[in-house]
Parts: structure tokens; C-alpha cells; sequence
């Protein structure tokens, strides 16, 4: 209740997730009553770029499709275009849940009869939940929460070789200010303290953000704050790099990239990055894989880090080409580790769980027969765009 209008658009957005380099606006025919949905064009109308009436929309050549901002969700909860001097005609808008690389953050289905409980519970695991809202909102609640001290100590960090790549190409010096926005539980934050930086976490989720605060109190140049990509609690031109850290494919890149133009000092610079396991490095990581995805049917997974990055990478920089690297990296686990990095993937079942002790025993029988003096190692590539914004 007492959110703000951004806040409450910005809640919108994120639960109601698709592309946003295009939406598509309702129409309805005065003549005909028919109505229906379309790409929302710049050029609708204007003279001479748009000729409808002889040229389908889709053939035209002239098309140039609007981004979804905030600003046009905002105008489709009002109902109507709040710049408008005419009010009478509705404003009603649909996203593209497809994206580019044909994945989507929902899936909607219809569960109905007599048996629908038993049916929906058969593609959500036991989690018998009467309605779909309760269920999404009670997922976020109950894979991000638990996951915060298992993501804390068993996913990895970043090599030295981020750090020596923004010494060469952007001139990193030790009086700058680091804002980590999606810090999480601070696994880029270290990298940047650790080398004496003064970096300001951002993070929505509380328990990540409570995690890093514990974790990373021993460092007085640490600050945390709570916030989302799209709308920093931080003072304009107060920051001199904004690092973004396994988290991009959460951000509405628009909508941060406004955001990150406001904070930033003229002339400051954006460092996004993540690691990628390497799945087919061993035969050790293989069968991992092939395990914990076979028991990505027990709980629904968490959308995959590799989610359209270079969609949001193209919004975030915009014309500029972003500086580009990569490093090799690796992370050694005992048992007691692997089975902590298998828990914080959060598609498999966690401790407690009816299936958690079967689990156990088959990652305990994978780990035996591929250690070696104790040890098992997972294979990363260190991604990384740097680049000011154009």
C-alpha cells in the first residue's frame, strides 16, 4: 500500500515478463466491432511512411516497432495515453511472452474438472496450490530464500583477470565508487573489495542481500542497499562503474539503462559479466549434468543464467560495441561442496525434501567414482562486455 507508482509499475513488469523491444496494442473497429492486437508501430499513420490501407503491416517496409517502457504500462493501468488530449479511446496493451531465443519466463495452462489438482500437481511436485498466482509468488519466496546461504558459499566467484581487464581497458583506479546492481549475495562485491574498492551492493531479494551483509561485514567499505535495476536508490552522477554480475537477465534493460545513465558520472563505465559451466568439460561434469536434470521434474527449474543476454547487452549498451573478454576458470568441491552447489541450482530437491536422501546417494555415487584425492572440479568461462553507454 504504500508503494510508489514506479514501484508498483516496475512490480508489474516483473511479474509479467516477454520482450521488451516490442508490444502489441488492442484495436477495435468502429464500423465492424471487431477488435484484436498489433505490434505497436512508430510509423502508424505517419504520411507517407504508412500506407495501411493498400499494404499489410507485416509486409511494410517502413516498420519500426515501439519499445515496452514504463511509461506504456503506466499508460495501459490508467487505460488511456496520459499525454493525450483525447481520453476516449482505451489504451490496452499485450507483450510478446516469446522471446528472441524462443524461451519465456511463464507458462500458462489450463487445468480444469474434477481432477485438476491431481493433474497440476502432477507438473508442480507435490505443491498442491488452488491458485496459479499463489503458486508463482510462492515459488519466487521459496527458491530465492533458502537458496541464499548455499548460493553464498558454493557458486563461484570471479578470477583476478576482471579486475586486470578494467585496469587496461577503462582505466579502474582505487578512488572510484562501484555500484554492484542484482549484487545478490556479493560474489562480484569480493572481487572489488578485496582489491581495496569501495563498492555499494544493490540487491531486491532480502535474503541475498542479508546473506552479503553477513558475509562481506568485515569490509567497511562495503554499503547495501535494496533496490531493483530499474530504479537505484542512488544519487545521480554518484557512481563511476556499475558492475552487473550474473543478474542481466533479470533487468528490464530499458528500463536500467535510464537508470544507470542517471547514477553514473559523465564519461563512467558498465562492466556486465557471468560465468558459464562448462556441461561437457569431464566426464565428471557431463554425467552431473545429465543427473541434475533429470531431476529438474521433481521442482520446476529457475530460468537458465544463459537467458538472452545478448538481447539485453544490445539494449543496455545501445550503439556502442562493448570491449569483450573471456577467462577460464575452475572451483573444487568435496562432497559436502557438491552437494551444497547441486542444492543452490534450485531445481533439485533440497534438504528435507522427500527425495532429498535418494538425491544424495546418487550425487554421492557420481562423486566417488570421479574424485580425485577428495576432490571434484567444475569448469567455468568467465564472460566479460565492458563499455560506457551510448
Amino acid at each position: 500500500m504504500g508503494s510508489s507508482a514506479d514501484e508498483k509499475i516496475t512490480l508489474i513488469r516483473r511479474l509479467f515478463r516477454g520482450r521488451d523491444d516490442v508490444y502489441a496494442r488492442r484495436w477495435e473497429s468502429p464500423k465492424t466491432s471487431k477488435s484484436g492486437y498489433q505490434p505497436a508501430c512508430r510509423n502508424e499513420w505517419v504520411n507517407r511512411l504508412c500506407d495501411k490501407r493498400r499494404v499489410k503491416c507485416a509486409d511494410c517496409p517502413n516498420r519500426e516497432f515501439l519499445p515496452l517502457t514504463k511509461a506504456v504500462v503506466r499508460n495501459h493501468v490508467a487505460g488511456h495515453e496520459r499525454n493525450s488530449s483525447d481520453s476516449s479511446h482505451s489504451f490496452v496493451i499485450g507483450i510478446d511472452p516469446m522471446l528472441s531465443d524462443e524461451t519465456c519466463w511463464s507458462l500458462a495452462a489450463d487445468f480444469d474438472k474434477a481432477t485438476w489438482q491431481e493433474r497440476f500437481g502432477g507438473v508442480y511436485g507435490n505443491d498442491i496450490i488452488p491458485n496459479a498466482g499463489a503458486l508463482v509468488m510462492s515459488k519466487r519466496t521459496e527458491i530465492f530464500g533458502p537458496l541464499a546461504d548455499d548460493y553464498a558459499r558454493y557458486r563461484p566467484g570471479y578470477p583476478a583477470e576482471v579486475l586486470d581487464e578494467l585496469i587496461r581497458v577503462c582505466g579502474l583506479r582505487r578512488a572510484w565508487i562501484v555500484a554492484d546492481i542484482g549484487s545478490g549475495t556479493g560474489n562480484l562485491a569480493r572481487l572489488f573489495l578485496d582489491a581495496g574498492y569501495q563498492v555499494v551492493g544493490v540487491e531486491p531479494n532480502r535474503e541475498m542481500r542479508e546473506a552479503a551483509e553477513r558475509l562481506l561485514a568485515g569490509y567497511s567499505t562495503f554499503h547495501s542497499l535494496e533496490g531493483v535495476a530499474e530504479h537505484i536508490p542512488l544519487d545521480a552522477c554518484s557512481i563511476d562503474l556499475i558492475a552487473v554480475g550474473q543478474a542481466l537477465h533479470w533487468f528490464d534493460t530499458v528500463e536500467a539503462r535510464n537508470e544507470f545513465l542517471r547514477i553514473l558520472h559523465p564519461g563512467g563505465w558498465v562492466i556486465v559479466t557471468w560465468n558459464d559451466r562448462l556441461c561437457d568439460a569431464t566426464a565428471f561434469t557431463r554425467e552431473y549434468e545429465t543427473l541434475t536434470q533429470s531431476w529438474a521434474d521433481v521442482q520446476p527449474p529457475l530460468p537458465h543464467a544463459a537467458a538472452p543476454f545478448q538481447t539485453g547487452l544490445d539494449h543496455l549498451f545501445g550503439a556502442v560495441t562493448p570491449h569483450s573478454g573471456s577467462f577460464q576458470h575452475t572451483q573444487s568441491f568435496d562432497l559436502e561442496g557438491l552437494l551444497g552447489r547441486a542444492r543452490s541450482s534450485g531445481f533439485i530437491p533440497q534438504t528435507g525434501a522427500s527425495h532429498y536422501a535418494e538425491f544424495t546417494s546418487l550425487m554421492t555415487n557420481l562423486f566417488t567414482r570421479h574424485q580425485y584425492d577428495g576432490m571434484v572440479e567444475f569448469h567455468y568461462i568467465t564472460r566479460l562486455y565492458l563499455g560506457q553507454l551510448g
